[in-house]
């Protein structure tokens, strides 16, 4: 038998399709799959709520936007000089 490559997305839905045909318990198919239960129970939530497509892997991107109002973070850390004297590796604030 050869060997089986299988994605996260399809490993997703064979764990939903075993939970939901009642021959398992959910924390027994979480153990199994190597998922914490908050992530097995996630993911029977959006199952119910959204079908397949609710499976699929969500970009968490929308949610930095919306934390900072849309816009990208001021530059600068409110230190005189940090930003014209920066170097590589330690961090090191030096006044000439």
């Amino acid at each position: 038998m050869p060997w089986q490559n299988l994605t996260p997305m399809e490993e997703i839905n064979r764990f939903v399709v075993l939970a939901q045909s009642g021959r398992f318990s959910v924390t027994d198919l979480c153990e199994q799959f190597g998922i914490s239960r908050k992530t097995g129970y996630k993911h029977l939530e959006r199952y119910a709520a959204l079908g397949l497509a609710g499976l699929r892997p969500r970009s968490i991107a929308h949610t930095f936007a919306a934390a900072h109002g849309g816009r990208e973070p001021e530059k600068g850390s409110g230190v005189p000089g940090r930003d014209k004297r920066r170097i590589f590796g330690r961090n090191i604030v030096v006044d000439f």
